[in-house]
């Protein structure tokens, strides 16, 4: 993969990309993560389509918020702008906080996107969700407050995947549901997040956009690829269904929210034949 560094109203984004052929494929990150986490993906998709991974403001090697703030416009505005940056036809895959940035960017950018790849998230999430009555958003605002500890007393990624593993009821704990690897590799992502992102983004939820109007923009195919214990509940899937006629869904037995991450193989597979689907 190459790397390089632009510019995104006013903050410097890093960039991932590989060269090929076809339409561009963009991968959004989800909050509290990185580019990083789509490697192994974008590693295995057979197709040879140029690829784009890009890290959120105050995530990964991209620059923090000069406000402090964070908020879900913002990352949807930033979203809008890399799109045009890329200037072509091209395929959106997002996850969790980078599917509802790329849907609203995308809508705001029809012209330029023949299809949308959504990971466990529909705008519905950020539209409806009272952050207070979520234990999801509790569970990260938790997490952000460990790693932020961490990075004050200088841990490194071993010592704050352990803290993070010991989180959670005593027969529930996070070290008992997620493999070592994994919380190591987020733990490293943890730590090079700004830690005002899990302090400010939930307190601007919910958002007002306008879902039925942004769809009336689209015509192409959107697609959700979800976890049966994920974020999506059913009631999400028969509103996107009966708002836009080109929706489809496809639920994943037995995984949670990051589907590309433990259901690696069935995640390239739908997106492979997604990609084809969209020319």
């Amino acid at each position: 993969m190459l790397e390089k560094n632009i510019l995104l109203s006013g903050i410097r984004a890093h960039v991932s990309y590989r060269e090929g052929n076809g339409k561009p494929v963009c991968f959004f990150h989800g909050g509290g993560e990185s580019k990083a986490t789509w490697e192994k993906v974008v590693e295995l998709l057979p197709t040879k389509n140029p690829t784009f991974a890009i890290d959120a403001r105050g995530h990964g090697q991209s620059e923090r918020s000069p406000s402090g703030s964070y908020d879900l416009p913002s990352m949807i505005n930033d979203a809008s702008e890399f799109l045009k940056f890329i200037g072509e036809e091209l395929i959106i895959v997002g996850h969790s906080m980078g599917a509802t940035a790329a849907f609203f960017a995308a809508a705001e950018n029809p012209q330029l996107v023949s299809g949308i790849y959504l990971e466990d998230n529909t705008p519905l999430f950020e539209l409806e969700i009272a952050p207070s009555e979520s234990s999801a958003v509790q569970g990260t605002k938790t997490i952000g407050a460990v790693a932020k500890q961490s990075v004050l007393k200088g841990e490194d990624a071993a010592e704050l995947a352990t803290k993070i593993g010991d989180l959670g009821r005593p027969n529930r704990k996070m070290k008992n549901n997620f493999p070592s690897w994994y919380l190591e590799a987020w733990a490293a992502e943890l730590l090079q997040l700004d830690p005002r992102f899990t302090e400010t983004f939930f307190e601007h939820l919910p958002i007002t956009n306008d879902l039925p109007a942004a769809l009336k923009r689209l015509s192409c195919p959107i697609h959700l690829i979800y976890g049966e214990k994920g974020l999506v509940k059913n009631a999400h899937i028969e509103q996107m269904q009966a708002l836009y006629s080109n929706f489809s869904a496809e639920l994943i037995v037995g995984a949670r929210h990051n589907v590309h991450t433990f259901h690696t193989h069935e995640f390239v597979k739908g997106l492979e034949s997604f990609i084809h689907r969209c020319g």
